[in-house]
């Protein structure tokens, strides 16, 4: 299923968003369902339950969202606007930050949240927009005089991470939201981005394009996660992975962890200070591209910042600065280091050994039956560990 709906991150696990989307929307056989017959799919009859249960029922509706919103506004200390509609399965509203008006034109910076009632999910946006009121005939066959006002609405940035001016508002909105709701898990911008084909139970057919992402389908339709209106990505402030930490299959270590483990590895590095030789703890200072045509793949591969290879048959490798090892068995055959959990379209080669530095050449070896494919990509310089 994964493969499916193409999450693209190894080293991270969605498997709960996976298990919502599967039990709320046909995506496993979504061609079996269309408009006049999608009731039947037992997804449906649950949401409708849920927003029932959630918008509809007075005591529930007070019990959860009016003290959480009243809980917000104090914790804020602004007053929270309810976006919510009861067509979908999402508790959303917006703060306004700042407001800027000139006749008749505005342009407000607002912080935008969204509680999935599917599963313990949410999101928050940024946006700065702007506004203009303008005049315009309630029919075009009526007299010129009948004037009545429309307001022109239009999305100028989207903030998808704590950025500049919203870094300090979205933090305390996350804060506040999981101080009441200490379950939820952040989806980030990226992973709110995936298309799924499917999750469609929710949308009206005049909606056509806010259909198939994994926003949609976990909180509303929104228009928000496609290309069309972001103009590649022309739109988008702040990091679009932002988040996408908490899904790791590994945590990142506390500070504790962070130096438990950097004593471990200084304790190993000086066993084998003063010996040339492969069997030491070694820590990347730079990498350099190689002259070839596939340096677009520099995107897909990640080299060690850390290998503590003092054992001769397990190896420590810390993929990212801050991060928890990973244990591997590896071997060393024809100058080549083949490390088990490596990627198993990339290796290590042996370049130069000396006593303080170690060079590698990091290369992809490639071959799906027809083409083969076997270029140097990067040269590692790593030295001891320090």
């Amino acid at each position: 299923m994964s493969d499916e709906l193409n999450w693209g991150y190894e080293m991270h696990d969605f498997s709960a968003i996976e298990a919502t989307l599967k039990k709320f929307h046909p995506i496993e056989n979504s061609y079996q369902y269309n408009s006049e017959n999608i009731e039947a799919f037992r997804g449906y009859k649950d949401i409708q339950e849920i927003i029932h249960d959630n918008f509809l029922t007075t005591k529930s509706y007070k019990e959860r969202w009016v003290l959480f919103k009243k809980f917000l506004e104090k914790a804020l200390k602004k007053p929270v606007e309810e976006l919510m509609t009861i067509s979908y399965p999402c508790y959303s509203g917006s703060v306004t930050l700042e407001k800027e008006t000139h006749k008749n034109i505005s342009h407000t910076k607002e912080l935008h949240f969204f509680i999935s009632l599917l599963g313990p999910y949410y999101s928050i946006l940024g946006f700065d927009k702007c506004s203009i009121r303008l005049k315009q005939n309630t029919l075009p066959f009526e007299i010129e005089k009948a004037h009545m006002e429309r307001v022109f609405h239009e999305d100028l940035a989207v903030i998808v991470s704590p950025y500049l001016e919203f870094e300090e508002p979205f933090i305390q909105m996350q804060k506040k939201i999981l101080e009441y709701f200490p379950d939820l898990k952040f989806i980030p911008f990226k992973i709110n981005q995936i298309k799924i084909n499917g999750s469609t139970l929710l949308f009206r057919e005049d909606v056509p394009l806010f259909k198939h992402s994994v926003f949609s389908a976990l909180f509303q339709p929104e228009n928000l996660f496609h290309s069309d209106f972001l103009e590649s990505a022309k739109k988008i402030r702040g990091d679009i992975f932002f988040g996408l930490d908490e899904w790791a299959k590994i945590k990142k270590p506390n500070k504790s962890r962070l130096e438990e483990i950097r004593n471990i590895l200084l304790k190993n590095s000086l066993n084998n200070k003063s010996v040339k030789t492969f069997h030491k703890v070694w820590m990347l200072k730079y990498a350099t591209k190689l002259p070839n045509k596939y340096n677009g793949m520099l995107m897909l591969l990640s080299p060690p910042v850390v290998m503590d290879l003092t054992d001769e048959n397990t190896a420590t490798i810390i993929s990212q600065e801050n991060e928890e090892p990973t244990i591997s068995k590896y071997s060393i055959i024809d100058h080549e280091i083949v490390i088990d959990t490596f990627q198993f379209t990339a290796g290590l080669r042996i370049k130069l050994l000396e006593k303080k530095q170690l060079i590698l050449i990091l290369f992809v070896n490639y071959h799906d039956g027809e083409k083969t494919l076997r270029a140097d990509i990067l040269e590692l310089t790593y030295v001891e560990y320090r």
